[in-house]
């Protein structure tokens, strides 16, 4: 006579509440690099995979420097930064390392090059005007102006417009404000975005979770 596995009801609810799986879906989740190179290479179609990596990197890397106030939100919920960096970057350069305005802002985060001179300066650190386009001076040098400007204004529409139009422009009330929605509206895409990834990973999760429910059901009977 074949013996039966027989399992109690308390190591049955035990698995069902280890498999009882839910999406963890918040603005504070971080980007993951595949995610953002792909991104970012969807934008920007002509950039290299070696580039395209270097700024993946970088933008995740200096976006946890960010100092943005904790009252500051988008949509109400607190702000994702790797998200936020990276809709500005779009913004300003679409993600191209030599990007150059008609008012000769430069590169990824499109820095004046006195305003980079500025923040070099300020910090202590080396200025190589040549050095501007590179990923891994260009965005922390604009992080750095961006968290002065956090620091000055406390709001982060006013931050952007003052980012863009220089803190001068936002105290005479010069306010582009169709750049900041921009921001507000990439912002948004890439939130969708990892959020719908995040959402498919707790779907396939969930399921996987619930035929291990009616393995162990069946086990049981």
């Amino acid at each position: 006579m074949k013996k039966r596995l027989k399992f109690s009801g308390s190591i049955l609810i035990l698995f069902a509440g280890a498999f009882q799986l839910h999406p963890i879906l918040t603005t504070t989740s971080s980007l993951k690099e595949n995610e953002l190179k792909g991104y970012i290479a969807s934008k920007n179609t002509r950039i290299i995979k070696e580039e395209e990596s270097e700024l993946a990197k970088t933008i995740l890397q200096e976006s946890k420097k960010l100092e943005i106030p904790a009252h500051l939100k988008i949509d109400g919920k607190p702000i994702n930064k790797a998200a936020f960096l990276t809709a500005l970057i779009q913004t300003e350069s679409v993600f191209k390392r030599k990007a150059v305005s008609y008012k000769n802002a430069k590169g990824y985060m499109q820095l004046m090059p006195t305003t980079y001179k500025w923040i070099k300066n300020k910090s202590g650190k080396k200025h190589d005007e040549n050095a501007i386009f590179l990923a891994k001076e260009n965005i922390p040098s604009g992080v750095e102006y961006l968290n002065l400007l956090m620091n000055e204004f406390q709001d982060l529409r006013l931050v952007c417009l003052a980012y863009n139009a220089g803190p001068g422009a936002v105290k005479r009330g010069i306010l582009i404000e169709s750049y900041y929605r921009k921001i507000v509206t990439i912002y948004r895409e890439i939130q969708n975005q990892e959020n719908g990834k995040m959402e498919e990973k707790s779907l396939a999760l969930n399921t996987e979770g619930n035929a291990y429910q009616a393995t162990l059901f069946r086990l049981s009977r």
